[in-house]
């Protein structure tokens, strides 16, 4: 697994994902997901977030967004989530000898 992260303006995400909000009402869930951000990002009161980006080894990603100090994860960025397209099997337990 890989994580990254790096310091943003909220003020920047906060102009972004409102502009990205008027392109969404096609598809429902995206455009709640993104009145949830861009709620989320009215309602904070710091100037600055860490995105913190979380890659598994099968291929996953999830973005997050953490106080600037990157000690509490304060949002899940549920839009970016990208799933494996071949989830690992589940280990099979051994078969029984008879």
């Amino acid at each position: 697994m890989t994580i990254d992260s790096g310091l943003t303006s909220t003020a920047s995400l906060l102009h972004m994902y409102s502009r990205r909000l008027k392109r969404t009402k096609n598809d429902a869930q995206l455009s709640r997901e993104t009145e949830d951000l861009v709620s989320f990002l009215r309602r904070y009161p710091e100037d600055h977030l860490a995105m913190v980006s979380f890659r598994t080894r099968d291929g996953g990603f999830h973005l997050f967004l953490a106080d600037a100090e990157e000690t509490t994860v304060l949002f899940w960025m549920k839009m970016f989530d990208k799933f494996p397209e071949h989830p690992p099997k589940a280990p099979q337990p051994p078969a029984a000898d008879d």
